[in-house]
């Protein structure tokens, strides 16, 4: 999550004195530093995201995914709730970010898959700011590589969850952090998906981390959270009473 979020944080010193030139200047450095940050994340889930002054109230942040809507399809909510929270925690922590917040600037959060179709709109202002930040400190920053820094970003996820996935009959409960190095998801399966079979069932459970290790999506989250000294990923599959069906841990030599 630490790539995602290091292409939306931007040092800015803007010394303008109007809104619509603090605009002018957020923009400018958000599209300058964000292919600068691209160009290091060659694993990001993003292709492309830009800053677009629609007036001097609106700015447009336009987030482009690699992969289609049909490639997609089943994440969209996941990441429609994600990344507001995330977006307005980001901008948080940046005194430029806050200053047009609170100057009465909306930022139009728009996700995209690779064959340009939105799924996703959302707006930031201030009257839902200090709602989507709460709990997020001032002097928080995601990018020391720090334990506050991790539990930043993971009460940002968790005030996004749950989060349920009708079609694939599943909810991503809440996410954690067990011990010194290893993270924790925990996901519960509806009472119509019966997978009851992968009790204490040693080939079933190679089966469902063969299956994790090729979500690319698990694969960025888990491998940007390395840098906050992650080392591991335990993921539990609850059946819809809360009993553990089964646990898969997976590591960063697994990828």
């Amino acid at each position: 999550m630490k790539k995602i979020i290091g292409l939306l944080l931007v040092i800015l010193l803007v010394s303008c004195k109007s809104t619509s030139d603090k605009i002018d200047s957020f923009v400018d450095a958000y599209n300058k530093s964000v292919a600068i940050e691209l160009a290091k994340r060659p694993d990001s889930e993003l292709s492309n995201t830009s800053a677009k002054k629609v007036s001097d109230s609106l700015v447009e942040l336009t987030l482009n995914f690699k992969e289609s809507m049909a490639e997609m399809e089943n994440d969209t909510a996941i990441y429609t709730k994600l990344y507001p929270p995330l977006i307005a925690g980001a901008m948080k922590q940046e005194r430029s970010f806050t200053d047009l917040i609170n100057n009465k600037v909306s930022f139009k959060l728009i996700l995209m898959t690779s064959d340009n179709k939105e799924f996703s709109n959302t707006l930031i202002n201030k009257s839902n700011f200090d709602k989507l930040t709460s709990g997020i400190g001032d002097n928080v920053s995601f990018e020391d590589g720090s334990s506050e820094g991790l539990k930043a970003i993971i009460d940002l996820l968790n005030k996004s969850l749950p989060i349920e996935n009708k079609q694939e009959g599943y909810t991503i409960l809440k996410i954690d952090i067990e011990g010194e190095d290893t993270l924790l998801y925990r996901i519960q399966m509806d009472k119509k998906t019966d997978l009851s079979a992968l009790k204490n069932n040693p080939a079933a459970k190679s089966l469902v981390k063969e299956e994790i290790l090729r979500d690319p999506s698990i694969k960025n989250m888990f491998l940007s959270t390395t840098e906050y000294g992650i080392n591991k990923m335990k993921i539990q599959y609850l059946d819809h009473t809360g009993a553990v069906l089964v646990e898969v841990l997976v590591s960063k030599t697994d990828f």
